[in-house]
């Protein structure tokens, strides 16, 4: 049976992990679209931070040696202006405090490279 009104689910929407945040609306009601929610960068390497970092309108550093990003601040799911720069800390691998902080995803990523 039909259900009036009713749609499938987006198989192909990204997830809401990756997406931009919603702007948010202070107490006077007036939003400000130009803050972002930033990504956890960390276990990434350049290619992949600066990716991230661009869709959402922020500018990524890099300070070390490495390939891989092992630190970042602004801390990931901080709020922060799109034009924000975040400095990324490059190593070989992610520290432990690194790793237990990451998504089971990332932490199976970094295994298998």
């Amino acid at each position: 049976r039909e259900r009036r009104g009713a749609t499938a689910p987006d198989v192909g929407a990204p997830s809401r992990s990756w997406a931009v945040a919603p702007a948010v609306v202070p107490a006077g009601g007036v939003r400000d679209s130009s803050l972002v929610r930033l990504p956890d960068l960390r276990g990434t390497d350049q290619r992949v931070a600066s990716y991230q970092a661009g869709l959402r309108g922020v500018r990524v550093g890099f300070v070390g040696e490495g390939t891989v990003v092992v630190d970042q601040v602004p801390a990931p799911g901080e709020m922060v202006a799109s034009a924000t720069e975040v400095s990324c800390r490059l190593g070989n691998e992610p520290s432990l405090e690194a790793l237990a902080s990451l998504p089971l995803r990332q932490v199976l990523v970094l295994r298998n490279m």
